[in-house]
């Protein structure tokens, strides 16, 4: 069985300092950004921050909370959300949708900060002809699998047996 190639562009943290809160969401509302929750406006906040959690340590007092969580629907979206959070001074931390041991994407060491969460961005493209798998960084490992299974039969992509694992935390380490 020959491997395919999978090309991924990471995405990253940006850092900064925080402000004011409501700040940050006139200026992503302007920017035509509802699809978001904070920690003081919706009863579906803490489901939606636990999802992906698999250690509940990070679950209790004490552990930094996002101020916002942000679904995005468009790339677009995501590029006015990072502008919004750069100009605000807010820190960013981008979640994939995958499972997190470590909670890398759902805290951070500063009390003031946003998760912009990426699960919508799940498309897996396979090119047979170049031999090029293109996949989104909210696409699972599951999802991976499942697009090179549908595809083809003599090809295939090791990484590893859990289907929940969020494939560009997988590939950027």
């Amino acid at each position: 069985m020959s491997l395919l190639r999978i090309i991924y562009l990471p995405i990253f943290s940006i850092c900064a300092f925080a402000q004011d809160g409501q700040e940050l969401i006139s200026c992503l509302e302007q920017k035509g950004i509802t699809n978001l929750t904070t920690s003081t406006s919706s009863s579906t906040f803490d489901s939606l921050l636990r999802f992906s959690l698999q250690n509940l340590r990070y679950t209790e007092p004490g552990v930094h909370k996002p101020y916002v969580l942000i679904l995005q629907q468009e790339r677009e979206q995501v590029v006015n959300s990072v502008r919004c959070h750069i100009k605000n001074g807010w820190q960013i931390v981008v979640r994939s949708g995958g499972h997190s041991y470590e909670a890398l994407s759902s805290t951070f060491d500063a009390s003031n900060f946003a998760i912009i969460e990426l699960i919508n961005f799940n498309h897996v493209t396979i090119d047979m002809k170049s031999k090029t798998t293109w996949v989104d960084a909210g696409a699972m490992v599951g999802q991976l699998y499942s697009a090179i299974a549908c595809s083809t039969a003599d090809y295939g992509f090791p990484a590893g047996v859990c289907p929940t694992m969020g494939t560009s935390r997988h590939f950027s380490g």
